[in-house]
């Protein structure tokens, strides 16, 4: 059987988006992170990938408590959005963007 739920669609768009801006960002972040300092860039990738895993093991953690305490997903999509946005807001406060 086929879902056909606009809800589903809508959120299979989304989560395309989203992967694909996070796909694009990642290695701008990467390179804008070894460039600052030259002499460390294993260093600094190895760190990177360290926290981006336990941010992974986190996000899990924490998105299992929301699908068991909120209704469908709304509970992971509002957690997302609102660290998405603080992750955002802290590296445009590092003047990078411009």
């Amino acid at each position: 059987m086929v879902a056909t739920s606009k809800t589903l669609f809508v959120a299979q768009i989304l989560l395309t988006l989203i992967f694909v801006v996070g796909g694009i960002i990642f290695p701008l972040f990467m390179t804008n992170l070894q460039a600052t300092i030259t002499t460390a860039r294993s260093t600094i990738s190895s760190v990177s990938n360290a926290a981006m895993f336990l941010g992974e093991a986190l996000g899990g953690f924490a998105g299992g408590i929301l699908i068991a305490n909120f209704p469908g997903f709304w509970g992971i999509g509002i957690f997302t959005a609102l660290l998405a946005s603080i992750s955002y807001l802290l590296y445009a406060l590092t003047l990078h963007f411009w």
